[in-house]
């Protein structure tokens, strides 16, 4: 979880780089298409099947001006813009909030985001830490149209061990599919 009075965010990106949980070149996880792929997923399993990727809005988290340099450029440039960053992140903890960058699904509104959120701190999302995944699912019976809490899903979903289990498991897949 990044807490910005105490690390600025391009540090926390280069330590979840180093660590493994990002891509090589995190662009390619700050910038939202890999979470909007997963929306486009998403939202065709729940029977949304005319989504395609150009139709979900995308706040992506890399400043313009280093989408396109080398990463090494990316690394020199990316703190400069760690204080916008932490403002708005200064401004959700002002309304008890946290930032998190959520990837949304509304079937019957037909609409479909990935952006940075300020949450109250009392969301399922809030808690999130490391480098853990969660999903939330809202129906007619989970969530509050249903009278009930969401469904939520967490796990890891980051690291050497994850990336290992899912190649395995699509492996195995492949392999019973002949």
């Amino acid at each position: 979880t990044w807490n910005a009075t105490t690390t600025p965010f391009s540090t926390i990106v280069k330590q979840a780089q180093e660590a493994g949980y990002t891509e090589p070149d995190p662009r390619e996880d700050l910038n939202g298409m890999d979470v909007a792929r997963k929306v486009v997923i998403a939202a065709r399993e729940a029977g949304w099947t005319s989504l395609e990727l150009s139709d979900v809005t995308v706040e992506s988290l890399v400043p313009t001006a280093l989408e396109n340099c080398s990463l090494d450029d990316f690394w020199k440039e990316f703190p400069q813009y760690d204080a916008a960053l932490a403002e708005r992140a200064a401004n959700a903890a002002q309304e008890g909030k946290v930032l998190r960058f959520v990837g949304a699904v509304h079937v019957t509104t037909k609409s479909a985001t990935v952006q940075l959120q300020a949450l109250p701190s009392t969301h399922a999302f809030a808690g999130l830490t490391g480098a853990d995944n969660i999903v939330q699912v809202e129906t007619k019976r989970y969530g509050p149209s249903g009278g009930s809490t969401p469904l939520v899903i967490r796990g890891p979903g980051a690291g050497a061990d994850v990336t290992a289990a899912g190649v395995l498991g699509d492996l195995v897949a492949l392999a019973n599919a002949k």
